[in-house]
């Protein structure tokens, strides 16, 4: 299918860290590939990955688009408040690169719930 295939031969649990590298992108290409389709590891993370950006994005667009709602005396706090979050989502995100990396399979608390449905 793809012509990287041949050339892709990670550890599973290298390519269940990648797979968060990019997001969706990075996850659909390890979903995708042929070496790691069968790789329940790979797709778990796979699909924890994607769930995981799609919910940081929405939950950052939520702030900023709450920040723009609010009176000019409070756009301080909830643009702190945006940080604050995307901080916290990045070193999830950060965590989950690194539970993959070790081979571990840590749920986080929506996405992975969702990721298992999916296997």
């Amino acid at each position: 299918m793809f012509m990287a295939d041949r050339r892709t031969n990670f550890p599973e649990p290298m390519a269940g860290g990648l797979c968060y590298i990019l997001g969706p992108v990075s996850a659909l290409f390890f979903l995708l590939s042929h070496r790691y389709r069968t790789s329940r590891f790979v797709r778990f993370h796979a699909w924890q990955s994607i769930f995981f950006s799609l919910g940081a994005v929405v939950a950052i667009a939520l702030a900023i688009a709450v920040s723009a709602l609010l009176p000019l005396e409070y756009v301080a706090w909830a643009l702190f408040a945006a940080f604050a979050a995307s901080l916290i989502l990045t070193l999830t995100w950060f965590f989950a690169i690194w539970r993959a990396l070790e081979g571990k399979e840590w749920n986080l608390p929506l996405a992975g719930h969702i990721a298992r449905a999916c296997l």
